[in-house]
């Protein structure tokens, strides 16, 4: 009998990767330093296995439950937080129209475009 996974989750950076060259290692990094188990921190590599395919990452938990609101909270926290300030400026994070558990992070073209012609 086999165990049934109880989150599973991707996000896509594909779009990050080719527009900003954002390094999707990071945001793995990102995860063991913030995502918290049971309201603690530092817990994931035991209740989290990432795979990272493709720019993009693969969330799977068979242990513990985890919303898919978590895992959007903490991708719009790695943008918002990361080295280049114009990460929060430059992306948003969208669900997937087809796949309900994929988070796709796209470029925000439209307000890029709209500052240009403001100047």
């Amino acid at each position: 009998m086999s165990k049934t996974l109880k989150s599973h989750y991707v996000v896509d950076f594909s779009d990050a990767v080719s527009e900003l060259q954002l390094n999707v290692s990071t945001f793995v990094e990102f995860l063991n330093s913030k995502f918290r188990v049971n309201n603690r921190k530092g817990r994931m590599s035991q209740n989290l296995k990432t795979e990272i395919k493709d720019n993009c990452i693969i969330l799977d938990s068979e242990t513990y439950e985890f919303p898919k609101s978590y895992v959007r909270f903490l991708v719009k926290k790695f943008i918002a937080t990361s080295n280049n300030s114009a990460y929060r400026d430059a992306f948003r994070l969208v669900a997937h129209p087809k796949n309900k558990d994929t988070y796709v992070v796209k470029a925000d073209v439209y307000q890029a475009d709209e500052e240009e012609q403001k100047e």
